[in-house]
């Protein structure tokens, strides 16, 4: 295979230039959206769709694969949207995943929630269509089938509200008028959480959840839905149904099932025989299905050592992959799209060198070419290098961990100041990965300490399950004990070391903050949670998901209100004395605003505390103008602190 140069066929160097020098970049280039942020190639080939912002939105651009200079077609949404990911319905049509927030009604009255939609653009006219405009309550972007026998209209499913509740429903949706049809509803009400489909768009099973009678099980499309397999479900469901294969005659099964890793498995509709799909390397979950674009079958997985790295089951897949990610150098390479005939494709790179870029590779000529940057203002030489390490945690747990080294150390840091940056989820995990407030925070001086402290996914079943009932205790300790090894390795600092999270690693800053050791000399949280009780209560009263609220408890634990405040910062604010920023989005519906708020009352306007409400964004702060707030006040805040 040989890779061509960079050429103006494929890339403008006006879009894509990348600066250089030694000076650390701006905080903008690390706080805006990023200028790819995903690509997909339409299935006859002849063109791209990307998603980058354009004046300062979200927005999908087409451009024909021989011109990317200027797009063919843009289409953006309004400031209180954003835009996730996309992809092609047909050779014209460009689909998007729109989300934001909205009100709906419930027995407490008006509350709001995310939303999640679709919208289809029209690549040759510029038309763009909400899709399920005439639904009341819509809330989902799941594209189920392309519906390859019936033009402009795919399939889609999820939730929808009904006078008896929330049910699981399939509709028919006109990609020019946005409008849908229905054309399945759940034969079993709220039990039935998933659907699985044909390439065609016939469902062929459901998966129902009993939570009183602790049961889940699947169920394929026949005469009175017979059962196929079912399993106990004490908690949440132990498997997910996550796709089809062998034209739907098979569904796939994503769980432990024997093991302590996360493993695919089929599960056939008629005999009800399980069989082994996939796994990952020993001692690593699968994270993902990849599934072919046009028949929405599963095709692959991907899997996180300490990169995220994909794997195909069609062995042809598997070994252009392989073969492109030989040519780049070895990074890990995601094939992300393909057109119908795979002869052509677009593949994403990240590395230890390389934030995210984008390449096409055409199979006719063997070309393979860059089409553009993730964060093309961020030099190579400003990339902070990630090192894996591990560290003992007190009561004798391995805990994995990411190191981030500022780009002007060379060798092993030595008494640096250190920022202790525990991520959210708390079922979720840190990756070498290039992350833009880790490397952010590195770039302005500081080593970052990333703890995938115990309950994180990824590493398995026992590891998880070693975080249930410890969410303010052990998986507190872990972080602390991370903290502590740093300072004995002599890479931090003792006196200049900040905790800083979102989400739930925002509650964990302010957790390790309410303890004697290790001191903070400040402490930093982005949307987290501070009233576990709060938390808990709302699940039960808003969502009443049974799945979410047990994952929730095996977390939390059947705690007492009490025992629930005890490891709450807002009860226990005068613990906290060190400096405190904490930023919120007003539209948070993850951790709502009175959570900043009920913290601003218990500290009753102390000097050391800041409260920032930052108006017209959510918990993930995808607004630029919002997210390039939140990065100021942080760097600020950390300067402010620890220089």
């Amino acid at each position: 295979m040989k890779v061509s140069t960079l050429t103006a066929a494929l890339v403008s160097a006006a879009l894509f230039s990348c600066a250089s020098g030694a000076q650390a970049p701006p905080v903008e280039a690390y706080a805006g959206l990023p200028d790819v942020g995903d690509i997909a190639i339409s299935p006859d080939g002849s063109r791209l769709v990307m998603l980058r912002p354009v004046d300062g939105r979200h927005a999908v651009a087409v451009y024909g694969v021989e011109d990317l200079t200027t797009p063919q077609r843009v289409g953006s949404v309004g400031d209180e949207l954003r835009m996730v990911d996309v992809s092609w319905a047909d050779d014209t049509h460009v689909l998007a995943t729109v989300y934001g927030t909205g009100e709906f009604q419930t027995s407490d009255g008006m509350r709001t929630y995310s939303v999640s939609r679709a919208m289809s653009l029209d690549a040759n006219t510029g038309d763009a269509n909400m899709l399920l405009r005439n639904v009341p309550g819509a809330n989902t972007s799941a594209i189920m089938s392309l519906l390859p026998g019936e033009e402009n209209r795919v399939l889609m499913a999820g939730f929808f509200r009904t006078s008896s509740g929330n049910i699981f429903a399939t509709y028919r949706v006109n990609l020019n008028s946005g409008s849908g049809r229905e054309a399945f509803l759940s034969a079993d009400g709220p039990n039935t959480i998933d659907m699985a489909y044909s390439p065609e768009g016939e469902p062929v099973a459901r998966m129902d959840h009993d939570a009183l009678a602790r049961v889940v099980s699947i169920r394929r499309n026949g005469n009175g839905w017979p059962e196929v397999h079912r399993w106990e479900s004490v908690g949440r469901p132990p498997v997910d149904m996550v796709g089809v294969i062998n034209n739907g005659a098979s569904v796939v099964l994503r769980g432990y099932f024997e093991g302590n890793n996360i493993v695919l498995r089929a599960l056939d509709l008629q005999s009800g025989a399980i069989t082994p799909l996939a796994s990952a390397p020993s001692g690593h979950d699968i994270d993902h299905i990849v599934e072919i674009p046009y028949t929405m079958e599963v095709i692959g997985y991907t899997y996180t050592d300490d990169r995220s790295r994909q794997r195909f089951l069609d062995s042809e897949l598997e070994g252009r992959r392989a073969a492109i990610e030989g040519a780049l150098g070895g990074d890990p390479v995601h094939i992300i799209s393909w057109s119908r005939d795979r002869s052509r494709m677009v593949v994403s790179v990240q590395g230890a060198q390389d934030a995210g870029s984008y390449h096409f590779f055409d199979a006719n000529s063997m070309n393979l070419a860059p089409i553009g940057f993730a964060y093309p203002n961020i030099p190579v030489e400003q990339i902070a290098e990630v090192r894996e390490i591990t560290f003992g945690s007190r009561d004798n747990i391995t805990i994995p961990a990411f190191l981030t080294i500022p780009p002007s150390i060379s060798g092993t840091p030595r008494n640096m100041p250190m920022v202790v940056l525990p991520h959210g989820g708390p079922e979720a995990r840190d990756t070498s990965d290039f992350y833009w407030l880790s490397q952010l925070i590195a770039s302005r001086g500081y080593v970052v300490l990333q703890p995938n402290f115990r309950g994180s996914s990824g590493y398995g079943a026992n590891f998880r399950n070693a975080g249930y009932t410890q969410w303010g205790h052990a998986m507190i300790d872990d972080i602390a004990d991370g903290v502590a090894a740093m300072i004995s390795e002599g890479v931090a600092d003792p006196n200049r070391i900040c905790a800083v999270g979102w989400s739930y690693g925002g509650y964990a800053a302010l957790a390790l903050a309410m303890r004697d050791e290790p001191a903070l000399d400040c402490v930093a949280s982005v949307n987290g949670v501070t009233d576990v009780e709060s938390i808990v209560g709302d699940a039960q009263r808003d969502l009443g998901d049974p799945a979410f609220i047990n994952w929730l408890r095996s977390y939390v634990g059947n705690a007492s209100q009490e025992r629930l405040r005890g490891m709450s910062p807002m009860w226990n604010a005068r613990l906290i004395t060190e400096p405190t920023l904490l930023i919120q989005g007003e539209e948070d519906t993850n951790v709502p605003v009175s959570h900043a708020r009920g913290y601003e009352r218990a500290t009753r306007g102390a000097s050391h505390v800041e409260v920032v409400i930052l108006p017209g964004d959510d918990h993930y702060m995808l607004r630029p103008d919002t997210r390039l707030e939140v990065a100021r006040r942080l760097t600020s805040f950390l300067a402010q602190h620890l220089n």
